[in-house]
This record gives C-alpha cells, structure tokens and sequence, in this order.
C-alpha cells in the first residue's frame, strides 16, 4: 500500500505542477487562444503543421494544459470544419496515450485507490455504466487530463472509454469551434448580433453540465456496498 500510496502521490504532485504552470509567466500567455493562434502562424507553411497541432493535443493531455484553448486557437487557425477535425482527432489520441501510459505505471496506485470505499465505488460506476459515465464526465468542466488518469486507474475496457470519450467530448468541441467563429465575426466583422448567440448558447450548455453532473453524483450515491 505505501507504494502505490507512493505512486499516487507522485501523480497528483505531477497534475498540480502542470495545473499551476500554465497560470504563470511565461507559460500563461499561451493559455490565450489569440496568442496561441499567433505561435500557429509560424508554422503556417511547415510540412509538419497538422501533425504537429495533434501531437500539440497529446501534450496537452498529458500535461494539463486547457483543451478548450487549443481547440478554440486551432478553429481560429485552420477554420471551422478542419479545426473540429483536428480538435476530434488530437482528444481521441491524447486520450489513449495518457490512458495506457497511466495504465502501464499506474498498477500501485489503483490498488492503492481501491482500498477507499468512495474511490471503490467511482471505480464501481464507471466501469458497470463505461460509456455513459465518461461521457458525462467528459462533457462537465473537469480538467481532460484528470478524467483520462481517472478512468485508467479503474476497470473500464478501453473500447467503451473511447466511445463515451468521443460521445463527450464533441458538445465540447462543437461549442469551442462556435464560440471561436462567433467572437471572430463580432471582432473582424462587427456582427454584435452574434454576442446574443453566444449567452444563449452558453446558458443551455451550463444547464445541460449541470444536469448531467448531478445525474452523475445522483447515481454515484445509489452505490451501496
């Protein structure tokens, strides 16, 4: 138990680092999509431009850096249609990286975790409803990097990880890819209009988080042992 205890700590101290990094100067600067999208144009005409913005999401993924930033510079970049592509792709491989990375050093810490009943009981709900719970968890505002660490300290299959990690993280992705062509055409074009789009838009999804958190915690709860 103390190594896995070992283990654990290591991992949250590793989460925490990264967390407080990308709040600091100079790193906190890339956390602004504009000055991200600025760092892009510099590789506009490199060969490597796409491949790069993926592996970029990989990262990302593993080292807490803000997903919604990334895809948000990535739509103002490329464009709507490719940057949602892109955005999909580079969570879905960042995704099973971080997920068979943990999985592969993380052995102590899951005993280790095991042996409290609450995390018992997580590990119990997100491996019994995989697709779902992900899903969920996927869609609410948590940090990506601590729901992928999460779900591979638990018993879910990899295929239904994927699944409910594609199921959640498209509403995410759709609406940075909308809030980023929204603030664009009320910056460059002056269409004010979108700002009304844009409360609207935001108020359903904040509802829609809400409502899925609490039939997330509403279910955690029903768990008895």
């Amino acid at each position: 138990m103390n190594k896995g205890k070992h283990t654990l700590s290591i991992f949250v101290l590793f989460l925490i680092v990264f967390a407080i990094l990308w709040h600091v100067p100079p790193f906190s600067h890339y956390t602004q999509p504009q000055n991200l999208k600025a760092l892009l144009l510099k590789m506009e005409r490199s060969p490597f431009l796409y491949p790069s913005l993926i592996m970029a999401f990989i990262v990302a993924g593993m080292t807490m850096f803000p997903v919604t930033v990334l895809t948000t510079a990535t739509a103002l970049f490329v464009g709507i249609i490719k940057g949602l592509i892109i955005s999909l792709v580079g969570c879905i491989l960042s995704a099973v990286f971080t997920f068979f990375v943990v999985r592969a050093l993380g052995s102590n810490a899951k005993q280790y975790l095991l042996s409290k009943e609450k995390i018992k009981k997580l590990n119990k709900l997100i491996s019994n409803d995989g697709v779902s719970s992900i899903a969920i968890l996927r869609m609410v505002p948590i940090g990506y990097t601590v729901i992928s660490v999460t779900a591979a300290l638990s018993d879910i299959k990899f295929s239904k990880y994927i699944l409910g990690t594609i199921i959640g993280v498209l509403p995410d992705l759709i609406l940075c890819i909308f809030l980023a062509g929204s603030l664009h055409n009320i910056i460059v074009s002056g269409k004010n209009h979108y700002i009304i789009w844009i409360v609207i838009v935001g108020i359903l999804f904040v509802l829609l988080w809400s409502y899925l958190l609490k039939n997330f915690i509403k279910r955690f709860k029903k768990i008895e042992w």
